[in-house]
């Protein structure tokens, strides 16, 4: 790509006036103009090349403007990629948090009717061992009654029979 620009720009060519015309001898020619001369022409390749870096700064700087702009393309292509993802991840996260309440009241409804059947358990046994021992109590004491007073008769049969107990 540095090379199309350069060979689309043309170069900066020396001017005419750094041609000698016909070879004369150093010292008959005069020291004075060729010092300016040489400095021109210093001076010329020193904007030559200034130009030539800039054209190929340029050159680079477009190179790497592409090549970043590229990548850039790429990365913009997997950000998109990554921000469906993301959107399809949070869709199923937001389920998943939903089945997860959902699951945790049927855990704690679950519980509470345990522990709701757990004291009904408790009261109908606490009931049904109340009633027993209140019915072993009332039978106690219906033999007990009954065996006293049969005492309290026969002591008293025997008192006016004069009979013992059998």
């Amino acid at each position: 790509m540095a090379l199309d620009i350069l060979a689309m720009a043309p170069l900066y060519q020396a001017p005419a006036i750094n041609r000698i015309g016909p070879k004369t001898d150093p010292s008959k020619r005069p020291a004075d103009p060729l010092k300016p001369l040489v400095l021109s022409r210093t001076k010329l390749t020193t904007i030559e090349a200034k130009r030539i870096m800039s054209i190929l700064d340029e050159a680079i700087y477009k190179e790497e403007l592409e090549d970043l702009d590229a990548v850039h393309r790429e990365e913009k292509i997997s950000l998109e990629e990554l921000r469906r993802r993301h959107k399809v991840l949070v869709g199923e996260f937001a389920q998943i948090r939903e089945e997860r309440e959902i699951n945790s009241k049927k855990r704690m409804e679950a519980e509470q009717e345990m522990v709701r059947m757990v004291r009904a358990a408790t009261l109908i046994q606490a009931l049904w061992k109340g009633y027993l021992v209140r019915s072993l109590l009332r039978s106690k004491k219906k033999r007990g009654k009954g065996k006293a007073k049969d005492k309290e008769k026969g002591k008293q049969k025997g008192k006016e029979k004069g009979k013992g107990k059998k």
